[in-house]
């Protein structure tokens, strides 16, 4: 069973262009890793991309909340 994050389509639900066929069901969360090479130092640009990742990843990062949810 697939579904899309309520956070790609919350403005379509709200104005009625989506409905929720299972509004009890929610996406469960998802691990996401990231690997490099251990013995180089990292670049700027993947340092800062791996330190986004990190921040946007905390429990309460408003992509992760169901902005529809009501309850």
């Amino acid at each position: 069973m697939g579904g899309l994050s309520a956070y790609l389509c919350a403005a379509d639900i709200e104005a009625g262009r989506l409905v929720r066929l299972f509004p009890q069901w929610r996406m469960p969360p998802v691990e996401v890793n990231v690997v490099f090479p251990s013995n180089r130092e990292l670049s700027p640009t993947v340092r800062a991309f791996v330190e986004f990742l990190r921040g946007a990843s905390t429990p309460d990062a408003g992509w992760q909340s169901d902005p529809v949810d009501k309850s």
